[in-house]
This record gives structure tokens, C-alpha cells and sequence, in this order.
């Protein structure tokens, strides 16, 4: 029994890990408004006004990474616990992405799509 309850915390670890919150923007449209996006995302990080209206926002989902250089182990030549032979490896930077929502004069979505962006 005490290793059903020592097991039960990292169930709920894993579990939590697998479950995503992945939204339907295409269901939205029409019904969702601007200030629902607000309350939900939180404040934009951009806002543009168009002279109809219209509104064209966007969120930052995911800061990307900037890339790096190291230094890391020849499989072939690695003796364990030293570093006689270090090989660059190089990590490519990934971009931001951003979701960006596009609401109609009524202040109900319109569109949606998601971009990258470098800084």
C-alpha cells in the first residue's frame, strides 16, 4: 500500500504533463469576441487598429531560444570522465511564436493564424 501512495504524486506529475490545452480557433470564429481574447490571453502584445474597424492583435505562445556553441564528447575517441577530444556542436536559435487574431468592428474573430518571428 505505502508504494501505491509514494507512485500516486508522480501519476499525477505525468498526467498533468500529457494533457495540453489545444484551442479550436476555427469554432470560434464568429462568436469569440476581443474582450473574451483579453480575458483569456491577457493583454496583447501588439494591437492594430484599421481604419474600418477592423482589429488585429497578437500574443506572444512561445518565446523562442537563441542558439549556442559548446563543446561536447567524440563518441569514437571519449575517454569516460575526461576530455581529451572536444567537438563543437552548435544549437540553432528557434523563433518566437505568435498567435494573432483578427477582429471585426462588432469585436467578434474574424481570423486567426500563428507566425514566427527571429528577434
Amino acid at each position: 500500500m505505502k508504494s501505491i501512495l509514494l507512485l500516486f504524486p508522480w501519476l499525477l506529475v505525468l498526467a498533468s504533463c500529457t494533457t495540453t490545452h489545444q484551442v479550436d480557433w476555427n469554432s470560434r470564429i464568429g462568436t469569440f469576441t476581443y474582450a473574451q481574447a483579453v480575458d483569456e490571453l491577457g493583454p496583447p502584445e501588439n494591437l492594430e487598429l484599421v481604419p474600418d474597424g477592423t482589429r488585429v492583435v497578437s500574443w506572444l505562445a512561445q518565446r523562442g531560444r537563441s542558439g549556442s556553441v559548446g563543446f561536447g564528447m567524440d563518441a569514437g575517441f571519449a575517454t569516460p570522465g575526461l576530455l581529451e577530444n572536444p567537438m563543437p556542436y552548435e544549437t540553432p536559435p528557434t523563433p518566437d511564436r505568435y498567435l494573432q487574431l483578427r477582429f471585426g468592428p462588432d469585436g467578434r474573430l474574424m481570423a486567426w493564424k500563428r507566425f514566427y518571428r527571429f528577434q
